[in-house]
C-alpha cells in the first residue's frame, strides 16, 4: 500500500496536461498562376491566369497589372476580368 500512494500520485501529476495557448490561425492567400505572354505584336499580348483558390476569402476582382517599371499596381494599366476562381484571358494593351 506504501508504494501504491505515490505511484498514483506521480500517475496523477503527470497525466494532467495544460490547456494550450489559444492560437490564431494563419491567414491564407488566393492561389494565382499566371502563364506567359502570347501573341504579342508590338502594342498588345495576352495572358492566361488561373485563380485556383480564393484562400480565406472570395476573389472580389481578378486581372492582370503591367507597366514598363518594375512592381506595377492597379492605379496604371491593368484589366478587369471577373471575380472568383477559374480560368481567365486577359489582353494587354499600350504596350
Amino acid at each position: 500500500m506504501r508504494i501504491f500512494v505515490p505511484l498514483f500520485a506521480v500517475v496523477i501529476l503527470f497525466s494532467c496536461k495544460r490547456d494550450a495557448p489559444a492560437s490564431t490561425p494563419l491567414p491564407t492567400i488566393a492561389i494565382v498562376v499566371t502563364g506567359p505572354a502570347t501573341s504579342v505584336a508590338s502594342d498588345s499580348a495576352f495572358t492566361v491566369s488561373h485563380v485556383s483558390s480564393e484562400g480565406g476569402d472570395a476573389v472580389t476582382a481578378r486581372g492582370v497589372c503591367w507597366s514598363t517599371v518594375m512592381n506595377p499596381d492597379t492605379t496604371v494599366s491593368h484589366t478587369l476580368n471577373g471575380s472568383g476562381p477559374g480560368i481567365f484571358t486577359s489582353k494587354l494593351t499600350g504596350l
